[in-house]
């Protein structure tokens, strides 16, 4: 877990007041934005432009994350001089915890007078774009259904460009690494600054937080968290929870494994899934972010992970994956 004797990495907590929102500051130029109520998201300032990392799953929470980004800039700069543009928006997966701000980036027509948006290229995977246009309507639909809150007005904006594998942003001096890390989603992908060993690992990690496994493929997500360990990073921002190093990665391949054992014995000895949620308990867990909410559907999707069953879409009916 992340602590004072990462010495490399100043963790200085900005409490700003107004309308910009508490960020933590994870390198010089990069902060990231830590929510128990929203997924966390961050951003990146260069010398040319900013890279904003996931716009989180309303109008709102969007508006908040753009404002915070433009205040830190802005309190940098030289007297007289304005922050430097919010260039980049990357989606770091199709999920609309991550992307139902958007539009508050990439705003589209109808929202293209809305003072005080942005107007950014959205980054992804090419698979996300694809899972974004297939089902990024019904995912809405679903979203809506659930309860969520602030998304009666949302559009689903897709990303402007895409990639395959990695890809390198500039941003003037910085160059984030955009890294493809599938598995708690098709197409996820990390934002690496690998001069400054900071990942953004979007919801390829976890720290003491149940994960949302509606999205899961199991082998891939393991692959990923090994690629994380390779980066060797000193913090990493994830995608739910505080912010973590190496030794967070391992303890959710131990929850997934733990949680893959026991329904796995379910599985054997007959159990039926809504009979395995009222048996299958992990005390070991028990003290993470989320266990209660997140522990049911969990052991729903380890079911369909082990009979090779796909996900049903529209990823997240009845219960917001956030």
């Amino acid at each position: 877990m992340f602590t004072g004797r990462i010495a490399a990495v100043t963790s200085a907590v900005l409490a700003l007041a107004g309308c910009a929102l508490p960020s933590e500051k994870v390198a010089p130029g990069a902060y990231a934005l830590i929510s128990k109520e929203e997924a966390n998201c961050g951003f990146v300032i260069g010398r040319e432009a900013i890279a904003v990392i996931d716009s989180r799953g309303s109008i709102s929470g969007a508006e908040g994350v753009l404002k915070t980004v433009r205040y830190v800039a802005g309190r940098n700069k030289p007297a007289g001089e304005g922050p430097e543009p919010v260039r980049y928006l990357i989606d770091t997966t199709f999920l609309g915890s991550h992307t139902f701000g958007n539009m508050v980036f990439r705003p589209p027509e109808r929202w293209r007078k809305m003072p005080g948006w942005a107007s950014a290229e959205i980054i992804a995977t090419t698979k996300t774009r694809d899972l974004m246009e297939t089902y990024g309507a019904q995912m809405l639909q679903a979203y809506r259904r659930a309860g969520a809150s602030d998304i009666e007005d949302v559009v689903v904006v897709s990303p402007t460009i895409t990639f395959e594998g990695s890809a390198f942003v500039h941003l003037g001096e910085r160059r984030l690494r955009i890294i493809e890390t599938p598995g708690p989603s098709e197409g996820a992908c990390a934002v690496w600054l690998e001069e400054d060993k900071v990942v953004f690992a979007g919801d390829a990690l976890y720290v003491k937080e149940l994960p949302w496994l509606g999205t899961a493929d199991l082998d891939a997500w393991r692959k990923s968290l090994e690629k994380l360990e390779g980066m060797n990073a000193l913090v990493y921002v994830p995608g739910g929870g505080a912010l973590g190093d190496k030794e967070d990665i391992a303890a959710l391949r131990r929850y997934l494994g733990d949680l893959e054992k026991e329904v796995h014995k379910a599985i054997l000895s007959g159990m039926k899934p809504r009979e395995a949620v009222e048996e299958i308990e992990l005390p070991a867990y028990r003290s993470w972010a989320k266990y209660r909410d997140r522990l049911p559907g969990n052991i729903l999707d380890m079911y369909r992970i082990l009979e090779k069953r796909p996900p049903v879409p529209p990823f997240g009916e009845g219960r917001v994956e956030n």
